[in-house]
């Protein structure tokens, strides 16, 4: 009875966790995209910042692939939405 209760709590747990994450992921994507594309628009008039530019639309790319390949772990789709925004707080502080 108690590792029954125990099974569908950890399964109920983690049914929660992909969902939460995935909704996550599909938010930043989406919010990101017109900062993505200002960001761009800015570098068109000041070429100097084209380098912080492509790498801040790379990290874009990878979070926004990480939204569409839910195949992909739990815990490889979290810990990679995690280095995306450390990586980019790290660039915007440069």
């Amino acid at each position: 009875m108690v590792s029954d209760l125990m099974a569908d709590s950890s399964h109920e747990l983690r049914t929660w966790r992909i969902r939460v994450l995935n909704r996550a992921l599909l938010v930043a994507a989406v919010a990101a995209l017109p900062v993505i594309a200002l960001d761009i628009r800015e570098a068109i008039y000041n070429p100097w910042q084209w380098p912080a530019a492509l790498t801040f639309t790379a990290l874009y790319l990878f979070v926004a692939a990480l939204a569409v390949f839910r195949r992909l772990g739990f815990h490889l789709r979290a810990w990679g939405l995690l280095l995306a925004a450390y990586a980019a707080g790290a660039l915007a502080f440069a």
